[in-house]
């Protein structure tokens, strides 16, 4: 016997929803889309329907940009050239930054968004105060190293301590010769000094990526300056680290520092090759 069909529920895109979801978004672009599916009662699954087949918006990510230099983009340009030849110091490169963390979370950006149907140019500001974290992260094709928290100010010292206390001994204890990876950071005054790069170059020789290295050090290779969009920090794991922890609500730092950890364990080192091998393809793309 031939069952008697269910009628399909009506569907939430009348005339009137299509217009109430424009005069929501319009009156407030940067509502995220599980508030705006709340006040108006209807599915996050259909809203954004709406907004990308009715309205024609896409969500705009807040970017931090750098202005680019006709020297900036030669440099990133050769370096880029010289990365596609050389494909096993990309493998063996260990990619270096450090980022803050707020227990307020006012320095997330992932989860904001603006919904037009163009970029738009706007400004959207907060107040960048609580207790925070600096946290230092080193990521390669072979995996990511604990991070480490600086709970001071960075200095030289400190950093120093870092990087011969925890971040050399961990590459030891993989069974990773020092003679056979490269080693990236940033040109920050801390990571700088003579005392670092007289470090750099005790621990890699001449493999060594920052923009200052060559001067002290005649070798190295100069890390194109102004580059997040190569960096996989940057590319990936901050955006991560950040929407992950601050969903978790961390109410003290000793949350936030336990999140944070727990979050980097669990990255495995298939993601962190595929991170690094994306940066390979933007720099193709340069």
């Amino acid at each position: 016997m031939l069952e008697k069909k269910r009628p399909r529920p009506a569907s939430v895109r009348t005339p009137a929803k299509i217009e109430a979801v424009r005069v929501a978004l319009t009156r407030s672009t940067s509502k995220s889309t599980r508030r705006a599916s709340a006040g108006l009662g209807i599915s996050r699954r259909s809203l954004q329907r709406i907004l990308h087949s009715d309205h024609h918006l896409f969500p705009y990510k807040i970017t931090v940009l750098h202005k680019l230099t006709a020297i900036d983009k030669e440099r990133r340009l050769q370096f880029a050239l010289w990365a596609m030849e050389e494909e096993a110091v990309l493998h063996n490169t260990w990619f270096t930054d450090e980022a803050s963390f707020h227990v307020n979370g006012v320095v997330n950006k992932q989860n904001v968004r603006f919904w037009a149907r163009e970029l738009p140019h706007t400004q959207h500001e907060k107040e960048n105060n609580g207790a925070k974290v600096n946290v230092w992260a080193a990521v390669s094709t072979h995996g990511i190293i604990d991070p480490f928290f600086f709970h001071d100010t960075v200095t030289k010292e400190r950093y120093k301590d870092m990087l011969e206390n925890s971040f050399i001994p961990h590459l030891l204890a993989a069974g990773l010769p020092l003679h056979t990876q490269w080693f990236m950071q940033d040109g920050a005054r801390p990571h700088t000094a003579n005392v670092i790069l007289d470090f750099l170059y005790e621990m890699f020789n001449l493999r060594v990526m920052l923009h200052l290295f060559p001067e002290r050090h005649e070798g190295g290779k100069l890390w194109p300056p102004h580059s997040p969009d190569i960096h996989p920090c940057d590319l990936f794991l901050w955006e991560f680290l950040k929407e992950k922890v601050f969903q978790r609500r961390p109410e003290n730092l000793a949350q936030l520092r336990i999140h944070i950890m727990k979050l980097c364990r669990a990255l495995s080192e298939d993601l962190c090759r595929k991170v690094v091998t994306n940066a390979r393809v933007r720099l193709q793309e340069l």
